[in-house]
C-alpha cells in the first residue's frame, strides 16, 4: 500500500460518510422520483467510495478503474443534479416539488 492508496482512502472515507448522511438526511416521506434519483445517486457514491476504500486489499479485476469511475461519476451527476437550492440544476428538477422542498431546506430545520 502506497501513500496515494491512504491518501485516497482517506477522502474516500470522508466522502462515503458525507453520503451516508445526506441519505439518512432524506426523510420517508420524501418519496417522488426526485428523492428517489436523489437516493439512487448517493447509493452509487457510496458504492464508489466503498471499492476505492477496499481496492488496497484486494485483487483488483481487469476493469475496476473503471466501474469505479463509472459510479462515481453517474452518482455524483445525479446527486449534484438534486441538490436543494443548487443552481443552475434545482429551478428545473424542483418544479413539482412542494414549498419547503422547494426552499432548498427541511421543515425541521
Amino acid at each position: 500500500m502506497s501513500i496515494f492508496d491512504v491518501l485516497c482512502g482517506v477522502a474516500a472515507a470522508v466522502i462515503l460518510a458525507t453520503a451516508i448522511a445526506r441519505l439518512n438526511d432524506i426523510k420517508k416521506s420524501q418519496s417522488s422520483a426526485f428523492w428517489w434519483v436523489r437516493r439512487t445517486g448517493l447509493g452509487l457514491v457510496s458504492v464508489a467510495m466503498i471499492m476505492i476504500i477496499a481496492a488496497p486489499f484486494s485483487d483488483s479485476t481487469p476493469h475496476w478503474s473503471d466501474i469505479v469511475r463509472l459510479l462515481a461519476l453517474w452518482g455524483f451527476a445525479l446527486t449534484w443534479v438534486t441538490t436543494p437550492g443548487m443552481p443552475p440544476w434545482w429551478r428545473f428538477v424542483s418544479r413539482y416539488e412542494s414549498g419547503s422542498a422547494r426552499s432548498g431546506r427541511r421543515a425541521d430545520d
